[in-house]
């Protein structure tokens, strides 16, 4: 079992890019990252590959010789180590138990109901729709890059398909990255994820050779962006989470435990939330033990956030709620369903180090400067910060729903 370390994930990352820009925030920004953008990078990319963990990298250096042969650091993920959760703290600079942005699917007591965010529908009801106000109100946050736009810098994103019309493969968003990094009117931050990588680990399995021939493509044409960008340019490249195969558990073969449920599990399978009968608490927790305690920790409510698995801060005001009574959190290949999956053959969410694990390479073409020239940048990058030249942004500001249109399981 690997537990999340906040000071050193994803949060930490988003941490230095707004102190980079000027931007305040109350949580650690990465120290090896900051003598990076400390360099003065006039253009900052974060490249996020959905999936792309830090053993599964490994696992891939025949298909990904590049990517491999450079200076890899072994970060942690949010938790859970999911995309709901992990994007979103790309996304904003927050934590999950701030953004509330937890899980695949997660309960709203007000609506009764299990929503899956990500598809704007319900989770075991597919006919009801997500209620509008729950993305545009409920759940809203502040992106990054209107974050980095509002210091007069230019502030962007790049998605697959699903929300960037440009986009129709990878080479494309590589293109747009060249391109945009060559462009004086665009000096500033960029966030780009791609999720092809963990579509195909859902459904084939991370070894599989759809998944090898996809990263042998990713390897590719990062390689060859690379040789097009100028020298004031940073790729952050970086994953949500890592991935694994799995089996499948089968909660409704246990009688005695699903009669405990107070409404059917929520979240992850492999961090299912549980809200049990009133009274019922201790009795499910046994049970539990009994029949899954070899695969899983079951944490309390009181626990989750007494170790701040979500994440350092307050809560949000739906955080508590979304989490349940209980919250169980995998430690093996298993994974509970219940009722109607149709199973993939990989997943995440769990704390296994395979998942928990992410990498961060930093790709720059940059020479080596003196301390003298690193200081003299740092000190140019944030004097320009107090000019109001790009002050651009694409899209809809606050439109979350906008960068939420995706094609997997989390």
């Amino acid at each position: 079992m690997q537990l999340p370390k906040y000071e050193e994930s994803m949060l930490a990352i988003t941490s230095s890019i707004q102190k980079y820009y000027g931007i305040d925030t109350p949580y650690r920004s990465l120290t090896a990252l900051d003598k990076e953008l400390a360099k003065g990078y006039k253009h900052v990319f974060m490249y996020l590959i959905d999936g792309l963990g830090y053993y599964n990298l490994q696992k891939l250096k025949k298909e990904m010789p590049y990517l491999s042969s450079l200076a890899v650091r072994k970060l942690s993920t949010v938790y859970p180590s999911t995309t709901v959760a992990a994007t979103t703290t790309a996304c904003c600079g927050l934590p999950p138990v701030a953004t509330g942005w937890i899980g695949w699917h997660q309960y709203f007591k007000e609506y009764k109901e299990d929503y899956i965010l990500f598809r704007d529908r319900g989770y075991y009801d597919e006919t009801k729709q997500c209620p509008r106000n729950i993305e545009f109100d409920l759940m809203k946050y502040d992106p990054l890059w209107e974050q980095v736009a509002r210091t007069g810098k230019y502030g962007s994103f790049i998605y697959p398909p699903f929300r960037t019309k440009e986009v129709t493969c990878f080479k494309d968003q590589c293109d747009m990255i060249k391109a945009s990094a060559n462009d004086p009117t665009k000096e500033g931050y960029t966030y780009v994820y791609w999720d092809k990588l963990d579509s195909l680990m859902h459904q084939y399995g991370v070894e599989s050779d759809e998944v090898k021939a996809h990263a042998s493509e990713i390897d590719r044409n990062v390689q060859e962006m690379m040789q097009s960008l100028p020298e004031d340019t940073l790729i952050i490249l970086t994953a949500d989470h890592g991935h694994m195969d799995i089996e499948y558990l089968h909660l409704e073969e246990h009688e005695d435990l699903v009669s405990l449920f107070e409404v059917a599990p929520t979240l992850e399978a492999r961090a299912a939330s549980f809200h049990i009968k009133d009274g019922k608490q201790e009795e499910f927790a046994e049970l539990f033990e009994k029949y899954y305690g070899d695969y899983f920790v079951l944490f309390t409510h009181e626990e989750v956030f007494e170790k701040k698995l979500l994440g350092p801060g307050e809560p949000s005001s739906l955080a508590h709620e979304f989490v349940g009574d209980f919250l169980a959190c995998a430690t093996d290949k298993y994974c509970v369903c219940y009722v109607q999956e149709g199973p993939p053959k990989g997943q995440h969410a769990g704390m296994t180090k395979t998942e928990m694990n992410t990498p961060m390479i930093l790709l720059s073409n940059q020479k080596k400067k003196t301390g003298k020239e690193i200081l003299a940048n740092s000190r140019a990058s944030k004097s320009s910060l107090q000019g109001k030249n790009f002050n651009k942004v694409v899209g809809k500001p606050k439109d979350v729903s906008a960068f939420r249109r995706v094609n997997f399981n989390g």
